[in-house]
């Protein structure tokens, strides 16, 4: 008899990342080559995003126009939820002007699509939304945007 004992198994099997012949091998490193690791300069990434924002803005206005109104495809198009919040005095707006729309047409307008409606009505405007950095710009274009808005009627 020997008094040497066989090699024990860990308890949980081979390891197939380990180094004692596992089921993978280790891959080399990939180094990003000199074109990569280039970043354009900072006044060329803001002018090619103005020029983006522009074009952005142009295809709104363009769809806007090609659609003769809003909310064309508010049946037919696929719709995300999204958690939206509002203060309690727009929700009591909401619910208002929704009970007053069902009274006057015997239908109901649901607050979704006026929410909807909205937003649509922001993306036609002739305002650049992605330059707005806090609640403080906002306030400002809105105020421009309702300025407008009087200045046409």
């Amino acid at each position: 008899m020997s008094s040497k004992q066989p090699a024990r198994k860990p308890a949980m099997g081979i390891n197939p990342l380990g180094s004692g012949g596992g089921l993978f091998d280790k891959t080399e490193p990939v180094t990003p080559t000199d074109s990569e690791t280039s970043e354009p300069s900072k006044s060329t990434s803001r002018k090619k995003q103005e020029s983006q924002n522009l074009e952005t803005r142009k295809k709104n206005l363009e769809n806007t126009k090609e659609k003769s109104g809003f909310l064309q495809d508010i049946e037919t198009s696929k719709k995300e939820s999204i958690g939206l919040q509002v203060t309690t005095e727009v929700n009591d707006w909401l619910d208002d002007l929704v009970k007053a729309n069902r009274r006057n047409t015997g239908r109901k307008l649901p607050k979704q699509v006026l929410i909807q409606a909205g937003i649509e009505l922001l993306r036609a405007m002739p305002v650049d939304w992605s330059e707005v950095g806090d609640i403080e710009e906002l306030r400002n274009k809105l105020s421009q945007v309702a300025r407008l808005v009087e200045e046409r009627q």
